[in-house]
């Protein structure tokens, strides 16, 4: 039985049903998630308060009774694996399984290098990584970002890579001099880095 924290692991929980493993999300807040979820997978909702505009006491506060919390429902549902699909949920899988014969496996999802958190934040982040059972990263150059005794632990799996709509596309016959940017307009996505690329492409292919 496997635990899933937050709908960033849609993808990955439909694939593992289809496994035949019994799989769950579950999230903080009471959001909608806007990913496809395969039926057999169940989704609990703690509908949470959203802790980022609070005061730093506050949201520390808020943080350990998250962990609580999610402590208390894998104690209760004896969960095998525990998957954390962002860092800041590899914290909090960490802290909530202490003591317990769950196995944590951390993900990073974002760059490291771009997606940067405060000092004490980041220290947490490379620390609490150390001590996960896995990690699962995105890209190899992500991995890098991470001591050696992370990456040995861990693998990479690309984001599309149970999208079926990706072994399906065949490159086009005739191809047109038309780029996309697909994504939500954000820094993360670094579609600057993307504009000030084409200029310098431009200028050596103008047509």
């Amino acid at each position: 039985r496997e635990l899933c924290l937050s709908y960033g692991a849609a993808g990955i929980t439909s694939e593992m049903v289809k496994r035949g493993e019994n799989v769950e999300i579950t999230t903080f807040d009471s959001e909608e998630c806007f990913y496809p979820v395969d039926s057999r997978v169940s989704l609990f909702n703690m509908e949470l308060e959203d802790i980022t505009k609070l005061s730093s006491v506050k949201r520390l506060f808020a943080c350990i009774k998250r962990a609580f919390l999610i402590r208390k429902k894998i104690k209760s549902r004896h969960y095998d694996v525990l998957v954390c699909m962002s860092t800041n949920m590899n914290l909090y899988g960490l802290l909530s399984t202490c003591f317990t014969k769950t196995k944590v496996v951390g993900t990073e999802r974002n760059n490291p290098y771009i997606y940067k958190a405060d000092k004490i934040n980041a220290i947490l982040k490379k620390l609490s990584a150390r001590f996960l059972d896995g990690f699962v990263f995105q890209t190899e150059a992500a991995s890098e970002y991470y001591a050696e005794s992370v990456r040995q632990k861990g693998t990479v799996i690309q984001n599309a890579v149970f999208n079926p709509l990706v072994k399906e596309i065949e490159p086009p016959e005739q191809r047109q001099k038309i780029i996309y940017g697909v994504g939500r307009l954000s820094a993360q996505k670094q579609f600057e880095d993307l504009i000030d690329a084409y200029a310098l492409v431009e200028k050596k292919h103008p047509d």
